[in-house]
């Protein structure tokens, strides 16, 4: 049900207020961003990045790989150049794949320390404290879920 839950999501926030979204970047570039991170993507990942690399809409950002060299001095929607500096900074769990700022201090990641049955990521939400990233909560079972409650959420409030 999650993957459909992706499909959904991804078809319906293009009916978002202020929908905009990358082309999508190669196997090579996935492959490069999994090397520098250390892990292996999910299904849902790569399609996200293959299809997409980001997306955002009205108070919504997703963050995905936005040079594809990974180049970017802007950290903030950049996987790969944002969670590299905060393993450095903070000591951000090397498992740990940024997805949204939420509000001060308050990050959502994937958590690939925890994969549910179909190997997708769940998601949580830690906060930044003087002694680096503290996770918690889990707030959905993978990203197709967490997607869907944001396109849904943003639909409602256009009505």
């Amino acid at each position: 049900m999650s993957y459909k839950n992706y499909v959904r999501a991804m078809e319906d926030a293009q009916d978002c207020d202020g929908y905009d979204a990358g082309e999508g970047v190669s196997d090579q570039v996935i492959e490069k961003a999994e090397e520098l991170l250390g892990i292996s993507f999910s299904r849902q990942m790569r399609e996200y990045l293959s299809d997409y690399a980001y997306i955002e809409f009205f108070g919504v950002e997703i963050y995905g790989i936005i040079e594809e060299d990974f180049s970017s001095t802007c950290l903030e929607g950049n996987i790969v150049e944002w969670a590299l500096s905060e393993r450095k900074k903070n000591g951000l769990d090397s498992k740990w794949v940024p997805v949204r700022f939420e509000d001060d201090g308050i990050m959502v990641f994937q958590d690939y320390n925890e994969l549910n049955e179909e190997g997708e990521p769940a998601i949580i939400v830690a906060s930044l404290t003087e002694d680096g990233y503290e996770y918690v909560e889990q707030i959905a079972d993978d990203l197709g879920d967490y997607i869907a409650e944001l396109v849904d959420m943003q639909l409602e409030d256009q009505e």
